[in-house]
């Protein structure tokens, strides 16, 4: 299967509500329809007051760099990194360069 139907189908299968479901859905969406946040609050029905901080701190934190997603969220350990850009996102951690 490739990576697009598969980001799709782990969306779909996302039932659960709340912040971090649906910063999980912002960063998955963004790896698969680009990490433009006006966009993916269209697609995925989010407030654009809710997802512009959290995209201005992606940026930031350069997890979000110009059109694409600096992330190994695919690799064999991905799921740390996922987490860990979830953190990024609420604003309780931060990446440093290296």
């Amino acid at each position: 299967m490739n990576r697009q139907r598969e980001i799709e189908k782990q969306i779909k299968r996302w039932e659960l509500d709340g912040e971090d479901a649906n910063i999980g859905r912002l960063l998955l969406g963004s790896a698969l329809f680009g990490p433009n946040y006006r966009r993916l609050s269209k697609r995925f029905g989010f407030s654009r007051q809710w997802a512009a901080p959290i995209a201005q701190r992606l940026r930031q934190n350069r997890v979000w760099v110009g059109r694409r997603v600096a992330a190994a969220w695919f690799a064999n350990d991905g799921g740390i990194a996922f987490m860990a850009d979830v953190c990024v996102a609420k604003g309780y951690m931060t990446r440093t360069p290296g």
